[in-house]
């Protein structure tokens, strides 16, 4: 995980240096240069990680019910569950406790 933050403060550095070269305020010119792909995209071929992104629409529309996945604890307290030795509780467990689930994912690289 350290690694991970000391790349991105690398790249920040780079992008706030970008900025200040081109004369721009550094809130909006960093909000421009990290939106580029999106207010262009024609330029999507050349950033790395619009390039290179797998991410896709998954196929669960509203109302499908998803794949029972364990969720990992962030709070690491163990949850009394048979199937499983790590803190985690299961997708189907939580959505059973709420009348509404939403599912967000993500990852911080």
């Amino acid at each position: 995980m350290q690694m991970a933050a000391e790349w991105l403060e690398a790249v920040e550095a780079i992008q706030q240096q970008v900025v200040f070269e081109f004369g721009l305020e550094e809130k909006h010119g960093l909000w421009l240069l990290r939106s580029a792909t999106h207010l262009f995209p024609e330029l999507g071929h050349i950033a790395i990680y619009v390039r290179n992104n797998l991410a896709r629409d998954g196929k669960l529309q509203c109302g499908d019910m998803c794949e029972n996945i364990p969720l990992i604890d962030l709070m690491a307290q163990p949850h009394p569950l048979p199937d499983t030795v790590e803190p985690c509780i299961h997708l189907h467990t939580v959505a059973a406790k709420a009348p509404l689930t939403v599912l967000c994912a993500g990852s911080f690289t």
